[in-house]
């Protein structure tokens, strides 16, 4: 029980104490002894520390205030950094353009220069064979389209050039399929109707015949006639290019 009442008179001064008594006041009970030595003494360690404390204070603020500083200074650099990246993306997509750009240029040019022109275009046939989706990818990278023909004149000319340039009958895959409707055949380039349309028409089979399961077109160069193939058949290619 005794403790228990020096616990409480300990309490019940410390409390006045952070209500604002004064050291003094505390002194002056101690000295007409209304309180014991040994809670005196610990009144006094307590306001000792509360005024070490009071002291430190400052220097805390001012160490809470160098940390405010430097934290506002790396948020500003953040942001910094963040704009210098955001310029550095728009211009790394600047340049990747300008060279998908370039690329496409030089493709226009070597396939004038090594293919051949005809009523304002120019035609290069490739000797590779690819996917019909792979020739056209091909084709527009390089600057140009699959190479289609809208009149007897340019397809049979494209079959003159492309008999010049590779030995054999073999199919060449053109710009021209029926993948949105099937039966409608549209030229890629464009999305016009393939209104002329030569198609095979003698043995082994009658031209287009493939149904759902061939809905890509190429030429033979041995008479340019049309045949409707698988699109992942890999065959030679032709590219258009606008001079």
């Amino acid at each position: 029980m005794w403790g228990q009442a020096q616990h409480r008179a300990a309490l019940l001064l410390l409390l006045l104490l952070l209500l604002g008594q004064a050291s003094g006041d505390v002194e002056d009970l101690a000295m007409e002894g209304n309180v014991p030595e040994w809670l005196h003494e610990l009144i006094l360690k307590m306001d000792q520390r509360l005024q070490h404390q009071e002291r430190e204070l400052p220097k805390l603020s001012a160490v809470v205030r160098r940390l405010e500083a430097r934290l506002e200074d790396a948020e500003r650099r953040a942001k910094r950094a963040s704009a210098e990246l955001s310029e550095l993306d728009g211009g790394l997509a600047n340049v990747t353009s300008l060279s998908a750009r370039h690329e496409r240029e030089i493709g226009r040019l070597v396939g004038c220069v090594r293919g051949r022109r005809l009523a304002g275009r120019c035609y290069l046939l490739f000797r590779e064979y690819r996917s019909h989706p792979e020739a056209l990818a091909a084709c527009r990278a390089g600057g140009g389209q699959l190479a289609s023909a809208r009149d007897s004149g340019t397809n049979d000319a494209l079959a003159r050039y492309a008999q010049t340039a590779v030995a054999g009958n073999w199919l060449v895959w053109i710009g021209v399929t029926d993948e949105r409707l099937e039966g409608v055949y549209l030229h890629v380039a464009d999305g016009a109707r393939a209104v002329y349309a030569p198609w095979h028409r003698g043995p082994p089979a009658l031209q287009p015949n493939g149904g759902r399961a061939e809905n890509c077109v190429g030429f033979t160069i041995g008479d340019g006639a049309w045949w409707d193939s698988s699109c992942d058949g890999r065959h030679l290619f032709m590219c258009m290019y606008d001079v």
